[in-house]
């Protein structure tokens, strides 16, 4: 007998046709494959992002402040073949049309030389963190994220850039309450993330994403006419 899945959670349209693996499978090493979230999604959802899946997972893993282990050895070599690979020729002039050298200093001013460093597109990130944090709500609440709804990725040094007004709004307004919620973890020191939802809005709210133990992810939920940051 055929699943019945009903409406895809990604866009809340469209009927599902499968499931779809959230935060992508691609992420996690073979050996940390468990307590994975597959989810009802449609064709499109679920198939046009597979490229986008691999650019999160080669900008995270490409960071020098990921930590070497077994299982990023297994992500890194993943990366290596798809940089040799003849079928993947479009991944590949993506991804080193996005290196570039540049002079890196330490925080207190030591040179350490010209290094290679990965320039990243943000709108492409940002894509499908968004839908990472709307297959989560639905997990969480079994409703899908209204159309009305957008939202804001701030990555780590997004924040450092923000005005003194905002870096204060997010420390004591949404920082300080995330800290106090339950963590939840899918995969070995592979994928965190907690959540907030706002009293007077069963939709708007702030999500965390952390991946790898290192890199973090602020995601702020709202009505477009109330998202207005700059």
């Amino acid at each position: 007998m055929k699943k019945k899945r009903g409406v895809c959670v990604i866009c809340g349209v469209n009927p599902a046709t499968s499931d779809d693996h959230i935060p992508p499978k691609c992420l996690f090493a073979i050996k940390n494959r468990f307590n994975l979230l597959k989810l009802p999604a449609c064709f499109e959802c679920n198939n046009s992002t597979s490229t986008d899946d691999e650019y999160l997972r080669s900008v995270l893993i490409s960071r020098a402040d990921v930590e070497e282990s077994q299982g990023m050895d297994e992500l890194r070599n993943l990366l290596i073949r798809s940089l040799s690979n003849p079928d993947q020729l479009g991944f590949q002039k993506l991804y080193s049309g996005a290196v570039s050298f540049k002079n890196i200093f330490t925080p207190t001013g030591i040179y350490l030389g010209n290094k290679p460093v990965l320039y990243v597109n943000y709108e492409r990130l940002e894509k499908i963190l968004a839908k990472i944090i709307r297959g989560l709500y639905y997990h969480h609440t079994k409703r899908t994220l209204k159309k009305e709804y957008s939202i804001k990725i701030f990555g780590q040094d997004d924040l450092k850039l923000q005005s003194l007004e905002m870096k204060e709004f997010l420390k004591t307004k949404i920082l300080y309450y995330l800290g106090q919620v339950h963590l939840y973890e899918m995969g070995k020191n592979t994928f965190h993330y907690k959540y907030l939802l706002t009293r007077e809005d069963e939709y708007a709210g702030a999500w965390v994403l952390r991946f790898y133990e290192k890199v973090h992810f602020l995601g702020l939920v709202l009505k477009k006419q109330d998202l207005r940051i700059d």
